[in-house]
């Protein structure tokens, strides 16, 4: 996955906006909430501003980003109709669907 980071005058009291480039969501999914994008193209990281935390760190918007991602292959994939609230890196409810379809993969 390849993203750019933008950091807004206020960080770090506002999250950073990840843009996705690689793979870089349609525009159907932009606008479709399920996919987690905000309708300017950055992911939807946090359900709210509220939700970050400002002395997170720059490896948290990775993790929470590669987390996306696998979610983003996810539903590409068919295997969920919608990405998790809190990400995929949390919540661990996915695990076993992660390992499924990354045999399935590379079976394919």
């Amino acid at each position: 996955m390849s993203v750019v980071i933008t950091y807004p005058s206020a960080y770090p009291m506002l999250p950073p906006r990840v843009y996705p480039t690689e793979p870089q969501p349609a525009i159907l999914e932009v606008s479709d909430t399920v996919w987690h994008v905000s309708p300017g193209g950055s992911l939807c990281l946090f359900q709210s501003d509220g939700m970050w935390d400002p002395s997170a760190s720059i490896g948290d918007i990775v993790l929470k980003s590669a987390g996306w991602r696998i979610e983003y292959e996810l539903m590409h994939r068919g295997a969920i109709a919608r990405m998790t609230e809190r990400g995929i890196v949390t919540d661990t409810h996915l695990d076993y669907l992660v390992v499924e379809q990354a045999k399935q993969a590379a079976e394919e």
